[in-house]
C-alpha cells in the first residue's frame, strides 16, 4: 500500500512540473502589438532548445506588466538591428501572456550564455 502511495505522489507531482524553454542566437522574428490594452511582443530565434510544452508556436512573449518589459524589448530590438549579436533567453515554462507562446523569464546578449 506505501509503495502504490508513494507511486501515486510521484505521478502526481511530476506532472505538475513544467519544463522551461531556452532561445539561443539571431533574432528571427519579432511583432510588437496591443493585447487587451497591454503593449506585447512575441520573438523567435534562430535555435529554440526546449520550448514548452504549451508553446507550439515556437515562440516567446512578454507583455508590459512584466517590469523588465522595456529593457528586454530594448535588448532584442538592439539585437536585431545589429543583425549579428548572439542572444540567450530563458523562458518561464509557462504561456500565460499570449496563447501558444512561453513566457520569457530573462534574456542576455553578447558572447557568454547567461
Amino acid at each position: 500500500m506505501k509503495k502504490q502511495i508513494i507511486a501515486a505522489l510521484i505521478a502526481i507531482l511530476g506532472a505538475s512540473v513544467t519544463e522551461a524553454g531556452t532561445g539561443t542566437g539571431l533574432v528571427k522574428y519579432f511583432v510588437h502589438f496591443d493585447l487587451n490594452g497591454q503593449e506585447t511582443f512575441v520573438v523567435r530565434f534562430s535555435s529554440m532548445n526546449s520550448i514548452a510544452g504549451c508553446a507550439t508556436a515556437n515562440r516567446f512573449t512578454m507583455s508590459a506588466s512584466n517590469p523588465t518589459y522595456k529593457t528586454t524589448k530594448a535588448i532584442i530590438l538592439g539585437a536585431w538591428l545589429a543583425g549579428n549579436t548572439t542572444v540567450f533567453v530563458h523562458g518561464n515554462g509557462t504561456c500565460n501572456t499570449y496563447g501558444a507562446s512561453e513566457d520569457l523569464a530573462y534574456i542576455c546578449a553578447g558572447g557568454d550564455p547567461c
